[in-house]
């Protein structure tokens, strides 16, 4: 055998093997039941995990996950907000692309909304709900990627003459439709996989077939987060978890890169957490700043910074010597259990220099007993990035609670910090305000 053939056989052998040690990559896109939840702030009572948090656990070394999912989104507020925005450009050649809403689409009484603004979450399932889901197969596809369609969760609601998941836990608006295929959002996903040739996980009966083998009052404590029939705790997201990955299997989707470990402990498994900058702060090269902001609700500007304050969706009313947030209106929806990604109040700081922010404790209390919050901080406009201050925490009634984040955030010169509430109600009322009794931020200030 000459030189020349052993050259070429090495060539080809190193092709050949190339495959087996490169890296796949998923980027998960979806709502709340497929979402990041910090692992420190969101465990014992408080236990929430998105089921794509978990999937690490099933995934071989090669794979790298990349979970976008984000509460309170739909096909369209997520197209709009984070996909066209940056999200889709991450996207290379040989990436797979899971694809779950259906859970907020149904906003809107099942109706398609007009305009783009994240307020528009709304889709009719046989409308906006497959246009923004060809969306994302067409836009995945011409960078290389490969889509994969997810139905979504079921919810723990169970008929209690049939003891099997209800219409509106199977996310089939049947009781505002014409006929059982309308308004059903899994089905429209089933018929747009089957047009478009994408390959597709029914997440609907796997979770469907699951939740009812344990009926609801034991799903309640095993699968769904405390008081909630539609998030899940760990050991929940886990099993899910594993039900979209033995589908996989058997459909040989990413065969090669999953596997089912012969021992599942929730506790046991590493799952990936809220990444925390490990960013040293050069204290010698700058100055201790102390910010405490009461709920004078004004603008404010110094020499060091100025905080600008705006709200979205929301009012300021003044009741018993507080100035009050409620809804625009006044009266809050009924059956919400998620942020509105449309309603907040927005604080935003600007510092003349680097600023490494070491601390940042939020006091906040309510006057009604079902009012709920989520606080997200950022240094980036959009949001792609995020710091979790708290998520979907129940306010207390006539108590400040302080929520802390303790670790460090660069800002650097003439970029912004950006700190978000987003309020919402789980019950109508006219009567449910929140306080927000401080906002006390330290770092320090280069020079």
């Amino acid at each position: 055998m000459n030189r020349k053939t052993i050259y070429i056989l090495i060539f080809l052998a190193f092709f050949l093997w190339l495959p087996l040690f490169s890296q796949i990559r998923i980027l998960s896109i979806g709502d709340s039941t497929m979402a990041e939840y910090d692992v420190e702030k969101r465990s014992g009572e408080n236990e929430m995990r998105g089921w794509a948090q978990m999937l690490p656990a099933f995934l071989t070394e090669n794979v790298t996950l990349t979970n976008a999912a984000k509460n309170g989104r739909s096909s369209k507020s997520f197209y709009n907000e984070f996909w066209t925005t940056g999200l889709r450009e991450t996207l290379k050649p040989g990436d797979y692309v899971f694809i779950q809403f259906g859970h907020n689409d149904e906003k809107a009484e099942g109706k398609d909304t007009e305009g783009n603004g994240l307020e528009q979450r709304g889709t009719a399932a046989w409308g906006q709900y497959q246009e923004y889901l060809k969306r994302y197969i067409n836009e995945s596809r011409e960078r290389g990627a490969k889509p994969i369609l997810f139905t979504p969760i079921v919810r723990c609601l169970i008929d209690s003459v049939t003891n099997t998941i209800s219409d509106i836990g199977m996310h089939n608006l049947i009781h505002l439709a014409s006929n059982a295929t309308v308004m059903n959002y899994p089905e429209a996903m089933r018929s747009l996989a089957m047009e478009m040739n994408v390959p597709l996980i029914d997440m609907t009966l796997l979770t469907k077939k699951l939740v009812e083998s344990y009926g609801a009052d034991t799903a309640r404590k095993i699968i769904f987060a405390r008081n909630d029939n539609t998030h899940l705790r760990a050991l929940g997201g886990l099993l899910i978890s594993e039900l979209a990955v033995k589908e996989m299997l058997r459909q040989n989707i990413l065969s090669e890169y999953l596997n089912i470990p012969e021992v599942l402990s929730a506790n046991e498994i590493k799952i990936k957490t809220t990444k925390k900058e490990n960013t040293v702060i050069p204290y010698d090269k700058g100055q201790k700043l102390q910010i405490l902001w009461s709920p004078s609700y004004k603008n404010i500007k110094t020499k060091e910074y100025k905080i600008e304050i705006s709200t979205k969706g929301l009012q300021y009313i003044e009741k018993d010597n507080k100035r009050l947030l409620t809804i625009i209106g006044n009266k809050w929806q009924s059956g919400e259990i998620d942020m509105d990604p449309s309603r907040y109040i927005e604080f935003k700081l600007t510092a003349v220099n680097d600023l490494y922010m070491e601390n940042l404790r939020l006091g906040m209390e309510s006057t009604g007993r079902t009012m709920f919050f989520t606080a997200l901080a950022s240094t980036d406009k959009t949001f792609q990035k995020v710091y979790t201050i708290a998520t979907m925490e129940k306010l207390q009634q006539e108590n400040v609670v302080l929520y802390k984040y303790n670790s460090v955030i660069k800002v650097d010169k003439g970029k912004s910090l950006y700190l978000r509430i987003y309020p919402w109600s789980q019950s109508s009322s006219m009567e449910q305000y929140i306080h927000i009794n401080e906002i006390n931020i330290s770092g320090v200030l280069i020079k």
